[in-house]
């Protein structure tokens, strides 16, 4: 009995034995698949990175177009702003010179218009002769020319009479009252002003209604 108990015990530890080295093949066989799929990621990560660093590299020529396309704009969009700022300094060149002109001929339009007053008075004598009325009819031409001449050059008289007073256009040289009229109102114009279209050549000399 002692020895068949014995004879068990061996072959119990024999089948031991034996299924050990099968347990530790199924362990290095699960080593090695487990070694296998990282080598595999790890290629395929590097496949990933070698593509991504391709498709980031750009052909020399592409780059060179699109620097060259880059430049072409902006040397378009500096030539627009050239040409611009060119345009707007002739623009206002040219109306500065015009108001320098045109304020030349002020002293000679407001002696014309003196002349013409006292030849109206003149006209309302009945003893008014031939000649005076020819020397009207010729200033009166005179004057259609110069208001003529001034509409071309955009050049117009300044509104005052009956308008409020405004220091950016007009220039009070007299204070007056009137009760019939409000404050700041101009009830007199003493020289006409002029502009040429947003440029004062000259402020209105006007009088001032101030009835405090």
């Amino acid at each position: 009995m002692a020895e068949d108990l014995e004879n068990k015990s061996e072959e119990q530890g024999q089948a031991d034995e034996n299924v050990s080295p099968k347990t530790e093949d199924l362990g290095t066989q699960d080593e090695t698949k487990s070694e296998e799929t990282e080598t595999k990621a790890d290629e395929a990560a590097t496949k990933e990175e070698v593509e991504d660093q391709k498709a980031e590299e750009i052909d020399p020529k592409d780059a060179k177009i699109a620097e060259l396309e880059d430049q072409l704009l902006r040397a378009k969009a500096e030539f627009a702003n050239y040409k611009r700022r060119t345009t707007e300094e002739m623009f206002k060149l040219g109306t500065y010179t015009t108001a320098q002109v045109v304020e030349k001929f002020l002293t000679v339009l407001d002696n014309f218009e003196r002349a013409e007053e006292q030849v109206q008075k003149m006209q309302n004598n009945a003893e008014v002769s031939d000649a005076l009325n020819a020397v009207v009819e010729g200033m009166q031409k005179i004057r259609k020319q110069f208001d003529e001449t001034f509409k071309k050059l955009e050049v117009e008289e300044i509104a005052a009479l009956n308008e409020k007073f405004d220091p950016n256009l007009h220039e009070a040289v007299m204070r007056g009252a009137n009760p019939e009229l409000a404050d700041e109102t101009i009830d007199m114009v003493l020289q006409k002003g002029y502009k040429i279209r947003e440029q004062i050549i000259r402020h209105s000399k006007v009088r001032v209604i101030s009835n405090q």
